[in-house]
């Protein structure tokens, strides 16, 4: 079951941990290290995703201005964005960064923009 999540692409261990902490707060709590060697994860594992913090997209400004651009402007490819970027946001741009951010989460490529 582990090895089919890996290959699509789940993330096993955020489906798997909150499931855990929801039976350690139980009334009757299964122990920890049972959990665990049930679901075929490690206890450093569970500690470390207990105190991990969110991540932090310090681009997520750029990004949500790449998406405004795109959505505005449907035709428009890498170059364009670009172009339309440096004059909306100015240092924020650099050549290419349109699309460096990947035609598989690019707001754009889901706008239905041919690049």
């Amino acid at each position: 079951c582990r090895g089919t999540t890996e290959a699509a692409s789940i993330d096993y261990a955020g489906l798997v941990y909150p499931f855990l902490q929801k039976e350690m707060s139980l009334a009757t709590p299964i122990p920890l290290q049972r959990l665990c060697r049930l679901a075929q994860v490690s206890r450093a594992g569970y500690y470390r995703w207990l105190e991990a913090r969110p991540a932090v997209d310090h681009d997520l400004d750029l990004h949500d201005e790449i998406q405004r651009i795109a959505l505005e402007f449907p035709s428009y490819g890498m170059p364009r964005i670009t172009e339309e970027l440096k004059r909306a946001v100015g240092k924020w741009a650099r050549n290419g960064y349109a699309g460096s951010c990947g035609k598989t989460t690019c707001c754009a490529c889901a706008a239905g923009s041919s690049w």
